[in-house]
């Protein structure tokens, strides 16, 4: 599947969820981008994996928890999510620690 089809196929599923006044797929903005594509030949090959939904379902999915779940996407918007997130992942150093 090319990447305008897969852009076609997830724009879609928001206005089966929650319709808008037009068309999702209005949204949608072309611009020059490399080539993705998603492979899981390899994977299923050498490991055995195998996917457990498929990308239209894993899509549909996806959206529906960021629509029933928009108090947690504001927050994560606004910055004190990603202040969360840095002092996680990049814990301030103690004073005098950087010097044992």
């Amino acid at each position: 599947m090319l990447n305008p089809d897969v852009v076609r196929q997830i724009s879609a599923i928001p206005g089966d969820l929650k319709p808008a006044p037009g068309p999702y797929e209005s949204l949608i903005a072309v611009c020059k981008d490399r080539c993705y594509a998603m492979d899981t030949a390899r994977i299923e090959r050498e490991l055995g994996w195998q996917p457990r939904l498929t990308l239209a379902i894993g899509s549909r999915k996806t959206i529906k928890w960021y629509l029933e779940s928009l108090v947690w996407v504001e927050h994560a918007s606004r910055g004190s999510y990603r202040e969360w997130i840095s002092l996680q992942y990049n814990p301030p150093i103690p004073a005098g620690a950087a010097n044992r």
